[in-house]
């Protein structure tokens, strides 16, 4: 599993990564809100395969995607050294409604158990 499957409305980042999301990422942001709800944002240095003509040219107007996404139902939370955070393997699984994605580093770690993950929109910078 990676992160295209686990998300509903994943149609966009379908035609962007139809091989799926194999480079390390970075967890960006993530913020949870009540009514047990969270926001999470993967940035991603994967080159597209498709062109998006409003975002310009890769390499030169940006080399950074970001998939900002909504979930519910968080069930289990560890964040460590958020200050140290840094681009990573995700791994991804899921055990009946529950999915997980974790990832890590030598001295930081963050792990998020939860129900439903809903694609929002894509960003882009140069890093």
């Amino acid at each position: 599993m990676n992160l295209i499957d686990a998300v509903s409305r994943n149609y966009f980042i379908k035609e962007l990564y139809p091989n799926g999301l194999i480079e390390d990422m970075l967890i960006g942001r993530i913020g949870f809100d009540c009514d047990n709800k969270f926001c999470v944002n993967f940035h991603t240095k994967q080159k597209p395969v498709k062109e998006v003509e409003k975002w310009g040219i890769w390499g030169e107007n940006y080399d950074v995607v970001v998939i900002c996404l909504l979930g519910q139902r968080v069930k289990n939370v560890v964040i460590s050294n958020w200050d140290r955070i840094s681009f990573a393997p995700v791994t991804w699984t899921g055990e009946g409604e529950n999915m997980t994605f974790h990832t890590s580093g030598d001295d930081w770690e963050v792990s998020l158990t939860f129900g439903d993950l809903v694609f929002q929109e894509c960003r882009t910078y140069i890093w």
